[in-house]
């Protein structure tokens, strides 16, 4: 009895080590997938954050931009262009007409990031810009990074909150 007493005694740093090094390697099992998550889960926080940045930029330019179209908007009525406009203003008489959609159309979204699939869009005419798919989705009430890969349809009418619902669905 004794000898054991002395040798619990001598050896006590050493087991108190032990028992939290093993409490520790069983913390880290345990949660193992969130913390080889956590560099993934930084980089997304980034990108949402420049992208609601750059959309508070946008949208104040937006709004210098209608200060400035209000005032010449008399202007551009008495003109008679011939191009459809969108519901941003901006000519775009291939997709929409008078902020919707001219017709039905089936389109395809890439597959990757938020910002990759968004730029399918983009390319094929329905937004502006990667900006303007996120101002679209924060004023809908959509998450702009629950764009989702694939293969959609989008009917005729469709203004781009619509859009923005079909491919985040």
């Amino acid at each position: 009895m004794k000898h054991l007493r002395e040798f619990i005694y001598d050896k006590s740093d050493i087991l108190v080590a032990l028992v939290i090094l093993l409490i520790a390697a069983l913390v880290i099992f345990w949660r193992f997938e969130a913390i080889a998550d956590y560099p993934s889960t930084l980089v997304d926080d980034e990108k949402v954050k420049s992208a609601s940045e750059s959309s508070e930029m946008t949208k104040s330019k937006d709004k210098a931009k209608n200060t400035d179209s209000k005032a010449t908007k008399s202007e551009k009525e008495n003109s008679d262009s011939g191009a459809d406009k969108d519901d941003s203003g901006e000519s775009s008489s291939k997709v929409y007409r008078d902020g919707v959609t001219k017709e039905e159309a089936n389109i395809s979204v890439q597959s990757g990031s938020a910002i990759e699939a968004t730029e399918s869009l983009v390319s094929l005419g329905y937004f502006n810009s990667y900006d303007d798919f996120i101002s679209t989705c924060s004023s809908a009430g959509i998450d702009p990074n629950a764009i989702k890969a694939g293969n959609f349809t989008i009917p005729a009418g469709s203004s781009k909150s619509d859009i923005a619902k079909i491919v985040c669905q």
